[in-house]
């Protein structure tokens, strides 16, 4: 049975995909496309969007070990408390650095998964976060509470 995350995050899934269908790769507009996406998620997720400290390229590096090379555009966001796990990564890749990506923020995620001081609503988050694919852009959401006025708050949002 698929709980309030998982519906959430094929929400979102299917809010990215909109965004980006009818443009082929070459069409989409890198900034808004991103912008959009990042605030399709904020508005998703309301009060529950903890991110709120801006990722800067250097960060991106150190934090993730992405190189900025590889990276066309990108948001980034983490919570001004470290002890939130929340994280907004959306990033457009240059051509063919989508896999090379999307492994690094997998190696993140994993690595966030395997300290053993998270506390419970941490490694909630972290089991049920993905990294989403389409297109050239690449996503990491470690976001949101489990609670399902949550899931059907979003679904809302989403249908409006």
């Amino acid at each position: 049975m698929i709980g309030p995350r998982g519906i959430l995050g094929f929400l979102l899934i299917g809010t990215l995909i909109i965004l980006g269908s009818g443009c082929s790769d070459e069409n989409i507009d890198d900034e808004n496309f991103l912008s959009d996406a990042h605030l399709a998620v904020k508005e998703a997720y309301g009060d529950y969007y903890l991110p709120s400290v801006s990722v800067n390229g250097e960060e991106l590096e150190e934090r993730f070990g992405i190189d900025l090379d590889d990276v066309e555009s990108f948001i980034a966001e983490v919570p001004m408390m470290s002890i939130h796990m929340d994280v907004f990564v959306g990033i457009k890749a240059e051509p063919g650095k989508v896999d090379a990506i999307s492994t690094l923020l997998e190696d993140y995620r994993r690595e966030k998964m395997s300290e053993r001081d998270q506390l419970p609503s941490n490694q909630e988050k972290l089991s049920s976060s993905e990294i989403y694919i389409t297109g050239d852009y690449v996503f990491l959401l470690i976001l949101g509470e489990s609670d399902n006025e949550i899931a059907s708050g979003a679904i809302k949002a989403l249908n409006n």
